[in-house]
């Protein structure tokens, strides 16, 4: 049984400060994933020294956790640029640079001015999505620290659009965020984060029953057909930050 007296509880209270939990302060979702980095580095480096891996050892072998600012880049240059190229299409007098200012995403980079005009015309679709629309997958989600901010985003984007925090956040659990893991242990991290930030904006979300679309494949043969069928009807992509956008067909 767990104790909050002596052993592994007692030194998370003792030896971590406080404010390394509070989200305000944006630290809840990156300690999460530095502790299970160093969680996993005993099995790591067990499978590190054998000639050859077995399909128990991928997680071990392949699982590295991204830094704050480079998810902040990816996200805001993947789910913030195809929100700002709609609003572009529809009309908006803004550029881009003011629009990503607007929602404080610092890590955004505009297109450049021979660049723009194309990709606004021919990587939106002709009917603009609205928030519900929008589909992101991230297929190795790890601890879940690109969904967990991609959450943020895109509740910044509902609020742009008049919905209310707490209806954004049971939309964003079932319309917008999906993930992908082999690792159970993982899994169930991402799940925990990405329900805590819901919970921060709906006080019900947990007694209503509603759960995020993230989920563990341990079987990786079984896993595939699954991961293409939700890939295929993502709006937005990440593959262990390898590719990242898939934006209506465009790499």
């Amino acid at each position: 049984t767990p104790s909050y007296h002596d052993g592994v509880i007692k030194d998370l209270i003792d030896g971590i400060p406080e404010s390394d939990f509070d989200v305000q302060l944006e630290g809840q979702v990156e300690i999460i994933g530095w502790l299970y980095q160093y969680y996993n580095e005993e099995p790591k480096d067990l499978a590190f020294k054998k000639k050859s891996y077995k399909k128990e050892d991928i997680p071990a072998v392949t699982q590295l956790f991204t830094p704050d600012w480079v998810v902040r880049y990816m996200v805001e240059n993947s789910i913030g640029r195809y929100w700002i190229r709609g609003l572009l299409k529809k009309g908006d007098s803004r550029s881009e640079k003011e629009i990503a200012q607007s929602f404080g995403w610092e890590y955004y980079l505009p297109e450049s001015s021979d660049n723009q005009e194309l990709q606004v015309s021919s990587s939106t679709p002709e009917q603009f999505a609205t928030p519900e629309d929008i589909t992101v997958i991230d297929p190795a989600m790890g601890s879940g620290h690109i969904l967990v901010y991609a959450y943020d985003v895109l509740q910044q984007i509902y609020e742009s659009e008049g919905f209310s925090k707490k209806d954004s956040a049971e939309l964003i659990l079932q319309k917008n965020l999906f993930g992908l893991d082999i690792d159970n242990r993982a899994f169930q991290l991402s799940y925990f984060a990405i329900m805590m930030k819901a919970r921060q904006d709906n006080r019900k979300v947990l007694s209503q029953g509603t759960r995020p679309n993230v989920f563990d494949v341990p079987n990786i043969s079984d896993s595939v057909d699954f991961a293409d069928l939700l890939i295929k009807k993502a709006d937005v992509v990440d593959t262990n930050g390898i590719k990242l956008t898939n934006i209506k067909g465009e790499d």
